[in-house]
């Protein structure tokens, strides 16, 4: 894989200016998640894999991918800069980068930060839920206890 993600690197380094900054660093970010993944979900699907996935598309995964980077703490921007030039398993590969394969590079990368909101607001609810049913749980033995 290391040569494979050398090569990968080394074609993306001719870009200029911001963007090929703005790459380096999200290069640098993505190669770090990527060996540091301790089950190597990520890594599989960023090399094709499509294995658990129901829709095995190249739109199946390109929201299996942006789902797994948002989970990891990628924002919308460094999502949908993956997808569109640095994915070669997704749509923007396949159809080039155009107008519908942004939008749809776009609208993946928005649903899985808001999938992502959904499942933390879920979270925090269920917590404060429980802390509730704890607090008067403790309450109400509190009552007996002094009874």
């Amino acid at each position: 894989m290391k040569a494979k993600w050398g090569s990968f690197c080394s074609k993306h380094l001719a870009a200029k200016g911001a963007r090929r900054t703005r790459w380096l660093v999200i290069a640098a970010r993505l190669q770090g998640t990527l060996s540091a993944v301790a089950d190597n979900h990520l890594l599989t699907r960023f090399s094709g894999c499509t294995i658990g996935l129901k829709d095995k598309s190249r739109s199946g995964m390109d929201m299996s991918l942006a789902g797994l980077l948002a989970v990891r703490g990628f924002d919308f921007d460094e999502i949908v800069q993956i997808l569109l030039e640095h994915f070669q398993h997704g749509v923007a590969e396949r159809d080039g980068w155009n107008t519908r394969s942004e939008r749809a590079v776009r609208r993946c990368a928005a649903r899985a930060i808001q999938h992502l909101a959904s499942i933390e607001s879920s979270r925090m609810n269920y917590l404060r839920e429980t802390l509730n049913r704890y607090g008067q749980r403790q309450g109400m033995l509190g009552r007996t206890s002094n009874e």
